[in-house]
């Protein structure tokens, strides 16, 4: 007959070995993020030294910085909870017990049947319930019942009957009741948690699984398959020409990113980029009033502003702004692999020509038109004039 129990310690063996297919992938991948970079050689002018200098930190993370970082967050309490599961198990005893006669009797394995036997007759001198002195605590009936067990693990060694017992079901008295245990807590199948443990259960799968499964289907239906946002591609279709500038093409990147990043983009105003939008505008010349006035809303004109400073190579004195700009520009490559995407399936050869230089324009912080040696330390506009 089988008889099954709820035991908490072998739900703690399935917690940890949940816990570790999760924690150590996790911990292996966060663990990468400490590994030196490669040194890399090149220009030693100051720039170029202070330039590769902010890229490694930004890409190196220290402990400080992962601490605020969620994923370190759950990596920590995931890791604590480990430890409180480990240090469960190895104080909690285990139900699951095998019936052993050499450990009963206290005798070796190997010992022989003469040996069980001379061994056993001094227990029995010791321990039988007419001569045994009891213990301080112990009972007559303490006394009876370690004689009897002593008894069985002798016979279970010698007598011919108990031991084809011991040997066909693993005990002297033959089959006995099986014990099978679930991993799950005693609490959980407690009537009086029953309210608790179906609401844990309907909120788990009727309303945390749906949501989860629905934000998922529609986060994935409101995207293209170039990875930008529906809104996003509806901008790009309704302003990329056959004739595009790279200065029409920044400003419907620039709507774009109003889309993929409003959360940068809507906590700044306009007066922190006046000073920054009339350089741009200075050096953009008579176009740069028709752009922003095609640009409607602040965040698109700061957006623009920011991009066309960085191809123009202005300096933004304020920390925030260049934050801002550079997560813009990573933006860039999913952007344009987009508008390049949409002028390939027009067939549209010189706005495809243009946003492949606006690409490299982009990496290079130049202008798409200007000299590429412009990309090099020291060199600016108008020394390149003054050597012409």
């Amino acid at each position: 007959m089988a008889q099954t129990t709820y035991d908490g310690g072998m739900a703690a063996y399935f917690l940890l070995t949940f816990l570790a297919l999760i924690l150590v992938p996790l911990t292996l991948s966060f663990a990468a993020n400490f590994r030196s970079s490669t040194v890399i050689q090149g220009c030693k002018c100051q720039d170029c030294i202070e330039n590769r200098e902010k890229i490694g930190q930004k890409e190196r993370s220290t402990f400080g910085k992962l601490g605020s970082d969620s994923k370190t967050i759950f990596l920590s309490i995931g890791w604590l909870i480990f430890a409180g599961l480990v240090y469960f198990v190895l104080n909690t005893s285990s139900t699951l017990t095998v019936y052993d006669p050499f450990t009963i009797l206290g005798i070796s394995s190997s010992a022989t049947e003469k040996e069980i036997k001379k061994f056993y007759k001094k227990l029995s001198l010791k321990f039988h319930p007419d001569t045994v002195k009891l213990d301080e605590g112990q009972t007559a009936e303490d006394a009876a019942a370690h004689f009897i067990e002593l008894t069985k693990a002798y016979k279970a060694l010698t007598d011919e009957v108990v031991r084809k017992n011991f040997e066909e079901y693993g005990h002297p008295d033959g089959k006995q009741t099986v014990e099978m245990g679930l991993a799950l807590p005693p609490w959980v199948v407690d009537a009086h948690n029953n309210i608790w443990v179906l609401g844990a259960y309907g909120i788990l799968i009727g309303g945390l699984l749906p949501y989860l499964v629905g934000k998922w289907w529609f986060g994935s239906r409101s995207r293209t398959k170039d990875g930008v946002h529906s809104k996003t591609a509806g901008i790009f279709f309704k302003d990329i020409t056959e004739d595009a500038t790279p200065a029409t093409l920044v400003s419907s990147l620039s709507k774009g990113l109003e889309v993929e990043k409003p959360h940068l983009l809507k906590r700044l105003k306009l007066d922190d980029i006046r000073s920054l939008q009339e350089q741009v505008s200075q050096k953009l010349g008579a176009t740069a009033s028709a752009i922003y006035a095609n640009l409607k809303s602040k965040e698109s004109k700061i957006a623009f502003t920011l991009l066309y400073a960085h191809l123009l190579r202005i300096d933004i004195p304020s920390a925030p702004l260049r934050s801002v700009q550079k997560d813009l520009l990573l933006q860039m490559p999913v952007l344009l692999g987009s508008v390049l995407a949409m002028a390939l399936g027009h067939s549209w050869l010189p706005t495809t020509i243009e946003i492949m230089h606006l690409h490299a324009g982009f990496t290079q912080a130049i202008v798409p038109g200007k000299s590429n040696i412009l990309q090099f330390p020291l060199i600016t506009e108008d020394a390149l004039e003054g050597d012409t």
